[in-house]
């Protein structure tokens, strides 16, 4: 089983690491326990996001979060404090198990309540605490959630396998507030640079925030469709406006197609998690129609989307397909949610210097500064081996060499944006520029050649000529 690196974070621009970390073993409060190093907990509510603002605050999140992170090594995880949001209502065990004088510091639970001092505390009873299901230990008479009111967005943890406490709202994905674009004032924009399809540098993160707030809004992209090509283009003007109002480009409206083909990969993965959060957990429709998705405001919008997509017999189909494919033995990247696009652009890329392949496969497979699988090393000799031997082959036909066939949306080391047929045109005019220049080439030979015949045969006849001057001339006289 792959072991995950938990990098948290924080405002203050502080980092925590967890290092190694066993899908299977760790839970929410070891997540609370990580941030409490930061900050304080039980005064401070805060929102934990991963991924494309995808919130945590149960285990149910959290196995969410390390069952689509799969693939990946190392998993970024982003803190922030909001007054909006009820603190941790709780102790953790490590807090109830401290230290007399780590406990005396804590004058209040959060709720206004006054907590007992670190002496009283010794005199509780045994009978004051409670063990949990994963054999964490937290004090029963500490307030716990179900003492106060429900957060909006709070559901039952659930566990592998099953739902529980069905009766209760599931929590759902958090809000995606996409702080960098909030914070603009009227007419300001952020610059934003385009390579290989795709937004990369300084503000490409908040680029793919503001589209995948863009493609949940019903407002602007309607539900009720079966795919991205059912989405009319008046609805994709109206998204394409709400992209310039954001983000500059010089060539912007050159960028107009790449930025909708980013939108429709958002929307599908969002339709993927849908299904994948709201619709498999579930045996019966009745019940996946009690948990509509926050982010759907209209109950019969989702019951629409759920009768007439989820449970359609060809959607099914696609679905049951794509998770065996999914299965399926892979190499995976360590970098994290960092785009392979990015990797490449600041490897070189921004210079014209762009990296060969084998280059991308050591700088994304490598841990620490060498590669760890023989697997992987294997691959690494085979790029190495081909780019060596056969320099005249395009990107495509050594990824094809080496891996087999590309999906017509998708070409390994080069991530979303680039597909199969944008680099067989490449590869092509490519090809036929080398032709046309070769051709170019001869004929500008074949003149020199022809003038450098006419210069020799001129020079030879040079002398005749004078001679016939100076006869002529001697007549005459």
């Amino acid at each position: 089983m792959l072991l995950h690196n938990l990098l948290f974070y924080f405002e203050n621009s502080k980092i925590e690491l967890e290092k190694e970390v066993d899908p299977d073993k760790y839970t929410y409060l070891d997540m609370l326990e990580t941030c409490s190093k930061q900050l304080d907990i039980y005064t401070v509510g805060m929102h934990i996001m991963y991924g494309d603002e995808m919130r945590v605050t149960c285990d149910a999140d959290l196995l969410q979060m390390f069952q689509g992170s799969h693939n990946e090594m190392n998993i970024h995880i982003f803190v922030y404090e909001d007054k909006s949001t009820r603190p941790v209502s709780f102790k953790l065990p490590k807090h109830i198990e401290g230290s007399e004088k780590e406990i005396e510091n804590q004058s209040h639970d959060g709720l206004g309540r006054i907590e007992r001092t670190g002496k009283e505390r010794q005199n509780q009873s045994t009978n004051d605490f409670q063990c949990l299901p994963d054999n964490t230990l937290i004090d029963k008479t500490a307030p716990q959630p179900n003492e106060v009111e429900p957060h909006p967005h709070q559901s039952p943890i659930k566990k592998k396998g099953r739902v529980e406490n069905d009766d209760k709202q599931r929590r759902v994905r958090g809000m995606n507030k996409n702080k960098r674009v909030a914070a603009l004032k009227n007419d300001d924009q952020l610059e934003v640079t385009f390579y290989k399809n795709r937004a990369v540098g300084p503000n490409h993160e908040a680029f793919s925030r503001h589209l995948g707030r863009i493609v949940r809004d019903f407002n602007i992209c309607s539900v009720r469709v079966h795919s991205w090509k059912e989405i009319g283009e008046q609805e994709k003007s109206h998204m394409w406006a709400a992209i310039k109002e954001k983000f500059k480009n010089d060539n912007m409206e050159d960028h107009r197609k790449d930025a909708l083909c980013h939108m429709r990969s958002l929307w599908n993965n969002w339709r993927s998690l849908l299904n994948r959060k709201y619709i498999k957990p579930y045996n019966s429709v009745q019940d996946i129609l009690k948990k509509k998705p926050i982010e759907i405001q209209d109950q019969e919008d989702w019951e629409w989307l759920v009768k007439n997509h989820f449970q359609a017999s060809s959607f099914k189909e696609k679905s049951e397909r794509n998770s065996k494919n999914r299965k399926q033995p892979r190499m995976p990247h360590r970098t994290g949610s960092k785009p392979m696009r990015e990797i490449a652009y600041q490897m070189g890329g921004k210079n014209g210097h762009e990296p060969n392949l084998a280059e991308m496969w050591f700088s994304t497979r490598k841990k620490g500064e060498k590669l760890v699988e023989p697997k992987e090393q294997e691959t690494y000799d085979q790029l190495v081996q081909t780019i060596q031997s056969n320099p005249e082959m395009s990107n495509l036909e050594i990824i094809e060499t080496c891996f087999g066939p590309q999906v017509k949306n998708h070409v390994l080391l080069y991530g979303g944006g680039v597909r199969p047929k944008e680099l067989k045109l490449a590869s092509s005019s490519k090809n036929e520029l080398e032709e046309e220049n070769k051709m170019l080439k001869d004929r500008v030979k074949a003149l020199e050649d022809a003038f450098k015949e006419f210069m020799q045969f001129r020079s030879q006849d040079q002398p005749s000529t004078s001679q016939s001057i100076e006869v002529n001339e001697a007549t005459r006289l």
